[in-house]
């Protein structure tokens, strides 16, 4: 698409969109499973649809990891989609149900026409080897985005995604006064960013001493963590590092869709990073669009630009 928006969807293919939309449907009882940005424009565009819509999160406030990542100073941008996506879900009759866990979707599907999964995507931590504790993206942000060093104590941050979750956190960390080791396992960093913003990013990283290590792999041998160069072979030692962010591939949430009966895959969906963790601009598109066209044999990337 030449032009896109998070926020809208539509714009670059609106011609799409209203052609499409000239088709009739019938109202439905839907449930949308997960209040991050997938659920919340799903919940949106079915209402909108003239559905009747109950959105379901399992924590106390709508917004998913997105809202987590807006608590870092260069993502903070993020926290008005939240609001934005938040306060008209809340101005609409769509019923909200807040801290409600759901453990097996085939249960709902006799009460609703429809059910949207977008439960998101979960970050593991991988095995390193024996030695200083490894967290993930997620528990790194919690704990440390919003935490001064005063002794310049040592992070190593293993990007295997080569995204802005990455970049991110290493800046903001490095701002807070750690020494950031960024492992990437890549001949090149931030594969999944744009050249444009690579130009400014990567001098603010070199300006805040953040130490990149490309084609590298991390093994820890007790309180030493040793970054290997997997071309050449030459290895750097980091003694004492506090802890290891293992920026792994993210892992699709998609439970309560896989145990839902074959003979209702018809109606039920998975959508945004449940689907296949990316951005979120793939996953309010996506919601965007199901939440439109319930009735529609459409395959989502047919709305793109022309």
């Amino acid at each position: 698409m030449p032009i896109s928006c998070v926020v809208n969807p539509e714009v670059g293919a609106e011609k799409k969109w209203i052609e499409i939309r000239k088709g009739t449907q019938g109202k439905k009882s839907v449930l949308i499973i997960g209040g991050g940005p997938a659920g919340m424009s799903a919940a949106l565009s079915s209402h909108e649809a003239g559905h009747c819509v109950t959105l379901i999160e399992s924590g106390a406030q709508l917004g998913g990891q997105v809202l987590l990542a807006s608590a870092l100073a260069k993502r903070d941008r993020f926290g008005l989609l939240v609001s934005e996506l938040s306060e008209r879900v809340l101005q609409t009759n769509i019923e909200l149900k807040l801290n409600t866990h759901v453990s097996d979707s085939s249960e709902f599907l006799k009460d609703y026409d429809t059910v949207i999964v977008a439960t998101g995507a979960n970050f593991v931590a991988r095995d390193f080897g024996n030695g200083i504790p490894v967290i993930t993206a997620v528990v790194a942000i919690k704990e440390l985005a919003n935490k001064k060093s005063q002794t310049d104590e040592e992070i190593i941050i293993v990007d295997e995604q080569g995204t802005w979750i990455a970049a991110s956190i290493a800046e903001q960390l490095a701002a807070n006064g750690y020494k950031i080791h960024l492992v990437s396992p890549t001949a090149s960093l931030f594969s999944q960013i744009t050249t444009y913003s690579k130009l400014a990013l990567i001098p603010r990283l070199k300006s805040l001493g953040v130490s990149m290590y490309l084609a590298s792999e991390v093994t820890l041998e007790g309180k030493n963590t040793i970054i290997s160069n997997t071309l050449n072979g030459e290895k750097t030692q980091i003694s004492h590092a506090v802890t290891v962010i293992d920026c792994a591939p993210r892992i699709a949430n998609d439970d309560l869709y896989q145990q839902a009966p074959l003979g209702q895959s018809g109606r039920i969906h998975v959508i945004g990073d449940a689907l296949s963790p990316r951005t979120v601009a793939e996953a309010t598109f996506e919601g965007h669009a199901i939440g439109a066209f319930l009735d529609l044999d459409l395959a989502v990337s047919t709305l793109g630009g022309d």
